[in-house]
């Protein structure tokens, strides 16, 4: 989410090549706490979703098994080892 240059980026460096270095290094330390806690939170509600319903719950670890063995497929019938 961070590696990639949108509108926060562009920000960060014209504040930057204004006000200086430390104001850089303050936004661009922000700017990562506020993605870590947004996806904490994230993670949280997906959590608290997951334990309320069990059919939700149910649905995304049967999503998960169909995706593990699709890929252990296509390693057995992959030509490369």
């Amino acid at each position: 989410m961070n590696i990639t240059p949108g509108f926060d980026t562009i920000y960060i460096l014209a504040r930057s090549i204004s006000q200086g270095k430390k104001v850089g290094v303050f936004l661009t330390i922000r700017n990562s706490y506020r993605s870590i806690f947004s996806c904490a939170f994230s993670c949280f509600e997906l959590s608290v979703v997951f334990a309320k319903s069990i059919l939700v719950f149910t649905i995304v670890k049967w999503i998960g098994v169909v995706y593990l063995l699709y890929i252990g497929v296509q390693m057995i019938f992959s030509k490369s080892y």
